[in-house]
């Protein structure tokens, strides 16, 4: 049982980092939806989208390649070394297609003479993904700490950054205080000085880094590569059809609608909130997938997994539960203009997303079979699978439903690539998963908060009798499964 602890340890510090580091850049979500308008913050998500698309095609797998190849302490080295090689000519051959063909590729994307925005993604992308292997080693060797603290001070620069060129600078500017003002300012620009901001912090991660990079040197072998790339090409397949799942509504969104960028707008301000389990998700994998690798050796591990499934769903249930109830004041927090709000559904696509998270978060944690039997194919294979759901469903009915066709097509995506992961898995590596345990945790949670959106549509209340009930049917949950689970929870803990 020591190891839980241990794995719950590790997860604990990550999530940490995760929540100081998402809440840092929560900080953010005022200020943008503050000073820009929505169609910019529109702009914004779209593009954030299509770095997190081509951040998969830079990397191509490689953190959970490499894990899977230092599970021996002998490897270390020479796949450290292999693998940032690779990374490294990759990523410079990226960012000069970014400096030579930016003018075409912009408009490739809808934002012709807007080459600077290709620019900055090829500065992010390169230096994020020369940045990737240093950092997984940390988490290999468990250096928790030194890539907490890489993290988040990427993260701080960021923010700062993008708090004094937007809101600080400007003021300044204004009210006689000239001498704090270190750089122009053009309320056209607001757009830019965010990616800008990103392009620093990114630089400032990939410095932190290099010492470990020079210390433990590049070194190409060229057997090592080749098993390497056998191993990780279809994680880039896996890769790019997640994030074809996670972020390709809002390149839709924004094409497929007369009012797209406003739409995106709305859409990108309300993901936000579901995000919170996104950043459970996370933290586990930080701490989970090089524990997972480390567990294959053990006799025991298929009960380790089972065991662990189980709890990180009540976990992100709990969350989905808690921030489904209290959407509404939580949004009011976070989103500080009231046009937001005027969006019929905005507010009813929160629970949706954020269930569609959980089943991410399940279909996370049932991967371990085809990388732990180096089956990575069938990985592409599911994935391509989500991604066909989540295009087919948008598709049709974005024109139809806007932005709750998105949501449901996240939710639609994530759980039929939980239930195909956890049927194809178990015919290779059978793990005792409690599945109908887990169906109840899940759809229990579900009726008590679809039970609380209608009653909130159908009954005039007020907030102290709303939010009452809110939380009275909280305290009824989680009694409820710790009562459940009570015996089981103090045997492991």
């Amino acid at each position: 049982m020591n190891l839980f602890k241990k794995l719950a340890g590790q997860t604990a510090v990550y999530g940490l980092l995760t929540i100081v580091a998402r809440f840092i850049n929560f900080l953010l979500v005022p200020i943008h939806t503050r000073y820009l308008s929505i169609e910019d913050y529109g702009v914004i998500g779209d593009i954030y989208a299509i770095i997190a698309f081509f951040m998969v095609i830079v990397t191509y797998g490689m953190e959970t390649t490499f894990f899977n190849f230092t599970r021996k302490k002998n490897q270390l080295a020479p796949v450290f070394g292999t693998s940032i090689s690779l990374l490294h000519i990759s990523s410079v051959v990226f960012l000069g297609l970014a400096l030579f063909f930016r003018e075409p590729l912009a408009a490739l994307i809808d934002y012709a003479g807007q080459g600077q925005y290709i620019l900055y993604m090829g500065i992010v992308l390169a230096f994020d993904a020369m940045s990737a292997i240093p950092l997984a080693y940390y988490r290999k060797v468990e250096k928790i700490w030194k890539f907490t603290l890489i993290r988040v001070s990427g993260i701080l620069i960021s923010v700062f950054l993008n708090v004094y060129l937007i809101a600080l600078n400007p003021w300044f500017l204004t009210n006689g205080y000239e001498y704090l003002s270190f750089v122009s300012y053009d309320a056209t620009k607001l757009i830019d000085y965010v990616f800008i901001a990103n392009c620093v912090s990114s630089v400032w991660v990939y410095l932190w880094v290099l010492p470990t990079i020079l210390k433990l040197k590049f070194s190409f072998d060229t057997a090592i590569a080749k098993k390497i790339l056998n191993y990780t090409w279809p994680l880039l397949f896996v890769g790019m059809a997640g994030i074809i799942n996670e972020t390709i509504d809002r390149t839709l969104l924004r094409r497929m609608l007369v009012d797209g960028a406003y739409q995106t707008g709305i859409y990108n301000a309300f993901y936000k909130l579901s995000i919170v389990i996104t950043l459970m998700i996370q933290a586990f994998r930080m701490g989970a997938e090089p524990f997972f690798f480390a567990q294959l050796e053990s006799e025991n591990k298929e009960k380790v997994y089972a065991v662990i499934l189980k709890y990180f769903v009540y976990a992100t249930v709990i969350v989905f539960l808690l921030t489904s109830l209290f959407a509404e004041p939580i949004a009011k927090l976070l989103i500080r203009k009231a046009e937001f709000f005027e969006h019929p559904t905005g507010l009813l696509i929160v629970p949706v997303l954020l269930l569609a998270n959980v089943f991410l978060g399940m279909h996370y944690n049932l991967s371990i079979w085809y990388k732990a039997e180096e089956k990575t194919k069938k990985g592409a294979w599911i994935a391509v699978f989500g991604a066909a759901i989540t295009l087919i469903i948008n598709i049709i009915f974005i024109p139809i439903y806007d932005i709750v066709a998105s949501a449901m097509a996240t939710l639609a995506c994530y759980g039929g690539m939980t239930v195909l992961n956890y049927k194809w898995g178990q015919k290779y590596f059978k793990v005792p998963y409690p599945m109908k345990r887990i169906a109840l945790i899940i759809s229990s949670a579900a009726i008590l908060v679809a039970g609380y959106m209608w009653a909130d549509q159908v009954f005039e209340w007020s907030n102290a009798l709303k939010y009452g009930l809110a939380g009275s049917l909280s305290i009824l949950y989680l009694f409820g499964w710790w009562q459940v689970e009570k015996k089981e929870l103090k045997g492991l803990l």
